[in-house]
Order: structure tokens, then C-alpha cells, then sequence
């Protein structure tokens, strides 16, 4: 393996934390073959650097993005890869918001991974129009939608596609993980909690 194609390959890769993978133009702007980056992946994901999120299908979804999601898992070497010195710096950069949702992402992970609650799997939603749920956990539990901002507060307008989907899919309530101070009900259907309770 080309140790210096690998390393351009792992900054690439923190710069697309927390975003649908096209595997062909990372390729290209890295200038590697498609079959380097699918090595490289593998090696990535079985070295436990990078979790694969599979596109959430329903039958009744025509408009999905069917391409898998990803994030680095250890958010200390995203920093370090994206060249983030501290925390002041990262607050500012526009990455911020994605290494948010990584590190949440891989927290709720880790939670579930303690937990003796059966099989289960992480998704992600992203329809054509740009609507998004960052996380979908699905087990013996049933379907939890969780969405993730970096803000303390999330307005209701940016609930929209959340409640959307608790509704199409019949479920009784979703989860959106922020910034703010108390666990509450945003709405009847919609459950705040603060990161700092994961």
C-alpha cells in the first residue's frame, strides 16, 4: 500500500466526515483509482476509523439518495486531519457542525454497542430535495429517528422534516440532539436532549 496515497486518502476523508460518500470523486480529487479507495476503506472501516451509515429505504420513498454516509469515528484525529489546532479554532470552522454530528453519532453508537438489546442497525435519510435525518437506529426496539444540530436551540421551521417522517412512518416520537441545557418536549412527537446526557 502507498503510504502517502493513504494518508491523503484519511484527510479526504475527515474533510467528508458526516456527508454522503461518492466513492468515484473521491477518486478524483485525490487522484487514486475507485479500487484504492474501496481498499482504503476497508481498511478504514475494519481498523475502526470510519463508520459506514447505510441509506434508510422504504418502499414508499422514491426520491432517496441510495448512497451510504460516513463518519470518522475518533473526533480528536478528525480535528487533527483537518488541521484544527483547538477549540477556538474549530467553533469557527465551517466543519464544525459535521464533526458535531460525528461525535454524537459515534456516542449513541458506543451507548447502544454497552446494551443487551438485541441486534440492531444505524441509517441515514436524504431524499433528492435535500431533506435529512442524521441518524436512524432500528432494532427489536422498533425505528428511532434522530437528528442532530450544533446550536443550543433548534427553531421549529428546522423540526419540519423529523416530524414529517414520525408521522409517514407511524412512530411515536423522534429525537433531536443538541446544544441546549434540559431535556423537553419540542412538540408533542419530538424529544430534546442535550448532548451533555449522552
Amino acid at each position: 500500500m502507498d503510504k502517502e496515497n493513504f494518508q491523503r486518502f484519511l484527510r479526504a476523508l475527515a474533510h467528508l466526515s458526516g456527508t454522503i460518500l461518492n466513492k468515484a470523486q473521491l477518486a478524483r480529487d485525490i487522484e487514486i483509482s475507485e479500487a484504492s479507495v474501496n481498499k482504503y476503506l476497508t481498511i478504514a472501516e475494519g481498523t475502526f476509523l470510519w463508520r459506514q451509515q447505510r441509506s434508510f429505504e422504504r418502499s414508499g420513498y422514491k426520491s432517496l439518495i441510495k448512497m451510504p454516509k460516513g463518519h470518522l469515528v475518533d473526533s480528536g484525529l478528525l480535528h487533527y486531519l483537518s488541521g484544527m489546532p483547538d477549540l477556538a479554532y474549530l467553533k469557527q470552522h465551517p466543519l464544525v457542525g459535521r464533526s458535531f454530528e460525528s461525535f454524537v453519532v459515534e456516542e449513541i453508537v458506543k451507548g447502544l454497542a454497552t446494551l443487551s438489546i438485541g441486534s440492531w442497525q444505524a441509517y441515514h435519510y436524504r431524499t433528492k430535495n435535500g431533506a435529512e435525518i442524521d441518524l436512524i437506529l432500528e432494532g427489536q426496539f422498533g425505528v428511532l429517528p434522530i437528528e442532530i444540530k450544533y446550536g443550543l436551540h433548534t427553531p421549529s421551521q428546522r423540526l419540519k422534516v423529523l416530524d414529517d417522517f414520525i408521522q409517514k412512518e407511524g412512530l411515536s416520537f423522534g429525537v433531536i440532539v443538541n446544544q441546549a441545557e434540559r431535556i423537553e418536549w419540542l412538540n408533542p412527537r419530538i424529544l430534546q436532549v442535550p448532548v451533555i446526557y449522552l
